[in-house]
């Protein structure tokens, strides 16, 4: 009802307009027989009065209406009253085309109407314009991506849209809002004004969200909330008639979130305490329409066919109120909360956090949480509760001791974790912190501080809070409660002077660093004053090498917790504070933030910090104090030499230069570090030069730390980290690594300049490591034949067989690439035999390189006196059948000419008889050809380059082919006779042509076999399986 009229819509498409007052028609229109499906009022709040104070007996007043059609006609009707009548001008929004119009809703500005493909916004002043249009979720294809539902086609044909329009809040601004539901879809759509008078809106889409079932309607409800009614089951009937709902979710408009969801069916209330909503149900329907939603600005109406359920969403305060009439403290409090999170938090969390200045100065006042924005009404509530509260639970403190002490630490709970959540710091350490201290209970509250800043809910203590904290702690003996508060504090904010000074007096060091490094990018102040700690401790310690000859002797290593305390329980005060500052050193250089980890990075580097560290670390003397008040002398630890290095040193000199060589890897590429105007630039070499003096002489350090540091400089060498021109230094690494390290002198040495060292000194270091000595060989230039003899029996002596295979490469390269060619193959010529002992093959392939025209000193070489005959003989097995020690095969021949051809024929008799003597089984097949074939029929030439000297008396038929070796038959004969052959000596008399000799030679060793299997077998049949293998090859023989 507007204005005290009724509009109705009828089956036959007549649309009447009624006067409340008299009852009667003020004006029709004759229906067209197209049923009239929804009728509207547009805007009753400018049309009329919204409260149904129409005129009754005529007023000039408009009544403006929307009717649409069961054919998808949409029209607006102006009724206007005049003195003799009504009128009404009919104007058309939507002829038909779009189809039917199943959803429709009017806002203040706009309409917005839904067919079953798509949605319409429409205005119609100062005329008719659609403004946007959206297709449905199913054309649009909305589905939520983490939605894994599927729906099928002929299902999405039955869902129909749900339209209405409520208000959200978008910059502060209270705004209006499309909410737009399809199947269990539900989009909200924010209306845009470019400017305030604009007529036409534009609408800016948000994220889709998908519910728990087909959405059936929406109404809004008050304080920015939406009421939607959801159906999760049941199937559709057609029409308007929609599935059976079964809940109501209540969303808040402004944070987008469920604030409550009603059971339809049970009638029972099932959402959260903070949504304040009650339902009321009046009879028992459960078929729901289309149009069942109605409400005005108390509650909204649910509708069905038989029955009316009322639903009304109450203000916050109004149900806290309530709770705390009734005693529920705990529970209001826990709304009141739930309450700022999820509205007005959201709505202002842009004005909660302003950003902080360095150029600011610090003070409690410009705490973001300390001194929140000028507060709304609704946190004026809020304080007014807890305080409220925090009075009443005080006024009621039980008598009784321990009682008492449980009452206020419920009391200090809850106070402080609402103080935190709505971000009220200046009321928790204002009025609330000086209520506890009247009650005295300051400890207390104290005392329940630590677990909100160990999880950074609290970032801010007031001075005088700290203050009592700190006196707390000091009563409880637990100082390190305070440490570890501070490190999660945001020291941006705190009073200076006030906590450094608690810091200091109370010796905690670790706070010292992340309050200095994180509130005033101060780095060395703090590691200064910590330096104090550790020379005053250092001096009054009895023997402060015993911490650095513990650990040598396997006691505990210098180890510090994540938060810098102390990974023992009891430590030393002088390896407590010293271990501190190598961590905190260790974590700087490394980029680390220290205690709380995570990265350092300063706008301007962090090149700058590193290099303030290493002036102080590395300065050559004690920097007095120019402070009178804090001015110490430079005497006894602080009166040595580089005494701050030195002081770490002593300690723990493993883990110190540990820590500088992950600097010095860290800087590899050229890294140099500016100490300022007196010291000037620094390089790796210079603090090696530094630690060269601080461990020389009397160095008041452990005797085991120069040994430390010898192994420090060795790795630096190795890694190519520094360039020593310090000869000593470099005999002393070498020294120490041939006493307990001698594999690390190759590496070493490989990494010198030959100019740094004395090559005299360094040989007397490195006598008796063959490698290092190979190193240093090497090294001579230019490459004497003495050094070139040396580095191959360095080569040969080693227990490593792929070590000693590099000798052939060596030689290769050097006899190739030098002068004295004579000299170098003369002594190649005298270590041949060892060279063929390392590796036949190889050893044939270096002859074929480079001794091809002097292979006859090879042959010289190898049959000398005191050459084992089984050198000799795998040096020729190796050429004739290609078998050694290696598996790389038969060398091929260079130029065209093979080895085999460069064999005489005295060399290749003796090869036969070393095969008799070594390999007496393989003769018979060799001299047939079985073996070798593949490497024997290469193409080599034969032994022409040998046949000059040949007896003319020797005919050609004496001369027998075994691939390409020619050898003489009646020697062979011998050979193989002299080493009782069996096979070979008839197989060669055959060839000589004595087949009866040799048939009779065959049939006696077959007979002897057969009397030696029968005597075996007698005496129980060992070695049968051998005689009879024997056999077997004398028959094979004789066919």
């Amino acid at each position: 009802m507007v204005c005290g009229h009724v509009v109705t819509g009828y089956q036959d498409g007549t649309v009447a307009m009624w006067d409340c007052g008299t009852g009667k028609i003020c004006r029709s229109i004759q229906g067209n027989g197209i049923a009239v499906e929804q009728v509207k009022f547009v805007n009753p709040k400018v049309y009329g009065d919204g409260k149904g104070n129409g005129s009754v007996g005529g007023q000039d007043r408009d009544t403006v209406v929307i009717t649409v059609a069961s054919n998808g006609v949409v029209n607006k009707l102006n009724f206007t009253g005049g003195v003799f009548g009504y009128g009404v001008e009919v104007d058309c929004l939507l002829d038909g085309t779009a189809g039917s119009v199943v959803g429709l809703s009017v806002g203040e500005r706009c309409l917005a109407l839904s067919s079953s493909k798509s949605s319409f916004v429409v205005v119609t002043e100062p005329s008719i314009r659609v403004v946007n249009k959206w297709p449905s979720p199913h054309y649009e294809q909305l589905a939520d991506k983490d939605n894994n539902k599927q729906t099928t086609t002929s299902d999405k044909t039955k869902e129909l849209p749900c339209l209405c329009w409520t208000f959200t809040k978008m910059q502060g601004q209270k705004t209006e809002m499309l909410c737009r539901g399809w199947g269990d879809k539900l989009q909200f759509l924010k209306m845009n004004l470019p400017e305030p008078e604009a007529v036409y809106p534009s609408f800016g889409s948000e994220k889709v969200y998908v519910l728990r079932g087909e959405i059936m309607g929406l109404s809004p409800l008050p304080a920015m909330n939406l009421a939607c009614l959801i159906s999760t089951g049941g199937d559709g009937n057609g029409g308007n008639v929609r599935r059976e709902p079964t809940v109501i979710e209540i969303i808040n408009t402004t944070s987008m979130t469920v604030i409550g969801v009603i059971d339809v069916l049970q009638s029972l209330p099932s959402s959260p305490p903070s949504s304040g909503i009650t339902f009321t149900e009046y009879g028992n329907g459960k078929v729901w329409y289309n149009d069942s939603f109605a409400h005005d600005d108390n509650q909204t109406y649910v509708l069905s066919e038989t029955a009316l359920q009322v639903l009304k969403v109450e203000n916050w305060n109004a149900k806290i109120e309530r709770l705390i009439a009734s005693g529920e403290w705990l529970h209001a409090l826990s709304l009141c909360l739930d309450h700022y999170s999820t509205q007005i938090l959201s709505e202002s969390s842009n004005l909660l956090r302003p950003s902080l200045s360095r150029s600011v100065s610090h003070t409690i006042t410009h705490h973001p949480f300390f001194s929140p924005p000028k507060p709304t009404d609704e946190e004026v509530l809020l304080e007014q509760y807890i305080t409220q509260y925090l009075s009443l639970a005080i006024e009621n403190a039980p008598s009784s001791p321990d009682a008492t002490a449980s009452h206020f630490r419920m009391i200090a709970n809850v106070v402080i974790e609402y103080c935190v959540v709505t971000r009220r710091l200046d009321l928790l350490f204002g009025s609330i912190f000086t209520a506890f201290v009247g009650a005295g209970q300051s400890h207390t509250f104290v005392d329940l501080l630590e677990p909100f800043v160990l999880s950074d809910q609290l970032t801010y203590i007031s001075p005088l809070v700290m203050s009592t904290f700190v006196e707390f702690c000091k009563i409880s003996n637990d100082l390190g409660r305070v440490e570890r508060c501070l490190v999660h504090l945001d020291v941006k904010v705190m009073d200076f002077d006030s906590v450094l000074k608690l810091l200091r007096n109370n010796k905690m060091f670790s706070a010292l660093f992340h309050v200095y490094t994180s509130g005033l990018d101060d780095f060395v102040t703090p590691l200064q004053i910590l330096y104090e700690e550790i020379f005053d401790t250092a001096d009054s310690s009895e023997d402060i090498h015993r911490f650095a000859n513990g650990r040598q002797n396997g006691g505990d290593a210098l180890v510090y917790g994540k938060g810098g305390s102390s990974s023992r329980s009891k430590r030393d005060p002088f390896e407590s504070a010293g271990g501190l500052g190598a961590l905190y050193i260790e974590r700087c250089f490394k980029d680390e933030r220290f205690p709380r980890g995570g990265e350092l990075s300063l706008p301007d580097g962090n090149s700058s910090v590193i290099s303030q560290i290493l002036n102080l670390l590395l300065a050559p003397s004690y920097i007095v104090s120019k402070n009178p008040n804090n001015r110490r002398e430079a005497e006894k630890s602080r009166g040595f030499t580089y005494p701050y290095i030195r002081i770490l040193l002593a300690l723990d000199p493993q883990a110190v230069l540990s820590i500088l060589s992950d600097l010095m890897m860290k800087e590899k590429d050229g890294g140099m570090w500016d100490l300022g105007e007196e010291s000037g630039v620094i390089e790796n070499t210079d603090i090696v030069a530094i630690l060269q003096e601080v461990f020389g002489g009397d160095s008041g350090l452990p005797p085991f730390s120069r040994q430390i540091f010898l192994d420090f400089v060795a790795d630096l060498i190795e890694k190519d980290l520094v360039s020593l021109e310090d000869a000593q230094l470099v005999q002393d690494v070498l020294v120490r690594l041939a006493d307990d390290n001698p594999t690390k002198l190759v590496p070493v040495l490989s990494a010198l300049t030959p100019g740094s060292y004395d090559r005299t000194a360094a040989f007397e270091a490195v006598e008796g490591h063959n490698r290092a000595e190979l190193v240093l060989h090497r090294e001579t230039r230019p490459q004497t034949s003495d050094s070139f003899s040396k580095v191959i029996k360095c080569f040969l002596v080693d227990g490593e067989r792929d070590f000693r295979f590099g000798v052939f490469m060596y030689v290769e390269e050097t006899v190739g690439g030098v002068g004295n060619g004579d000299e170098m193959r003369g002594i190649v010529m005298e270590v041949l035999p060892d060279l063929v002992s390392c590796d036949v093959g190889r050893t044939v392939g270096l002859v074929k390189e480079l001794f091809l025209e002097h292979f006859g000193e090879v042959m010289v070489a190898l049959k000398r006196k005191g050459v084992q005959g089984e050198i000799l003989y795998s040096f020729l097995r190796f050429i004739f059948m290609g078998q050694g020690d290696t598996s790389e095969g038969l060398v091929e021949g260079v130029g065209g000419v093979g080895l085999t051809g460069r064999v005489g024929f005295d060399d290749r008799h003796l090869f036969i008889q070393l095969m008799c003597k070594y390999d007496g089984g393989e003769v018979y097949d060799f001299l047939k050809g079985k073996k070798g074939d593949r490497r024997l029929g290469s193409g080599v030439e034969t032994g022409y380059l040998y046949q000059e000297e040949e007896d003319d008396d020797l005919a050609a038929e004496d001369m027998r082919g075994v691939g390409d070796v020619f050898y003489n038959i009646h020697t062979a004969l011998q050979i193989c006779r002299e080493f009782d052959l069996t096979d070979a000596t008839a197989y060669l008399l055959e060839l000589a042509g004595d087949v009866d000799e040799a048939l009779e030679l065959m049939l006696r060793k077959l007979e002897n076999d057969l009397v030696e299997i029968k005597t075996r077998l007698r005496t129980g049949g060992r070695g049968v399986k051998e005689v009879v293998g024997r056999l077997s090859k004398v028959l094979t023989a004789c066919l």
